[in-house]
């Protein structure tokens, strides 16, 4: 039977592994000409940088403090992050900073709900501080992911005028008006079941 120090480092390593992978990402993205050709992707990934950085090194602190290793507890959850990562974004492919912002808007999600099963089970386990933690975390990743689903119908519609002629610019803020009601409270709610 494993122990409760057991299942909180192992999931404290894979969130560490997750952030890190999407650090790797936004890090390539940064120094990509077309991602910075976009005045709300620059003002959008280095806050995102930041908070993940800061979220790896507490994660990394509660993990020692539990007596886990970076290293060893880490190392297995890269191995699964890097394999699935690969499958999903490692196909070759121009790079559309669309792209590039749906890959982060999926990792960044996985990182999400990583955070609400840490925090769940923090809490099943009866580990305050690391529940905490976890809440803290996932309270700042969200609005985080719902500033990335606003900015790219932008990026979309824009990308497109380059391939397409008569692209109908106001598209842009339609999606961004028609995605974000469907995040609504109101609307989530209502079909929720």
């Amino acid at each position: 039977m494993r122990t409760t120090t057991d299942i909180l480092t192992t999931y404290l390593g894979d969130m560490i592994a997750a952030q890190n992978h999407l650090l790797k990402m936004i890090d390539h993205q940064l120094a990509d000409s077309q991602v910075n050709t976009y005045a709300q992707v620059q003002e959008f990934l280095p806050p995102l940088r930041s908070a993940l950085r800061r979220h790896t090194g507490d994660l990394e602190q509660r993990l020692s403090e539990l007596g886990g290793s970076v290293s060893a507890n880490v190392k297995e959850a890269i191995t699964a992050a890097t394999g699935i990562a690969a499958g999903l974004f490692g196909r070759i492919r121009p790079h559309a900073a669309s792209k590039f912002l749906r890959d982060d808007y999926i990792v960044l999600s996985g990182c999400s709900v990583g955070c609400e099963m840490l925090h769940a089970t923090a809490l099943a386990l009866r580990d305050k501080k690391t529940a905490n933690l976890a809440l803290e975390h996932f309270k700042e990743l969200t609005p985080m992911i719902v500033r990335l689903s606003e900015i790219i119908p932008a990026i979309i519609v824009h990308e497109l005028t380059h391939d397409v002629a008569g692209v109908d610019a106001g598209a842009a803020l339609v999606a961004r008006t028609n995605t974000q009601h469907a995040w609504s409270g109101e609307h989530v709610h209502a079909h929720g079941g």
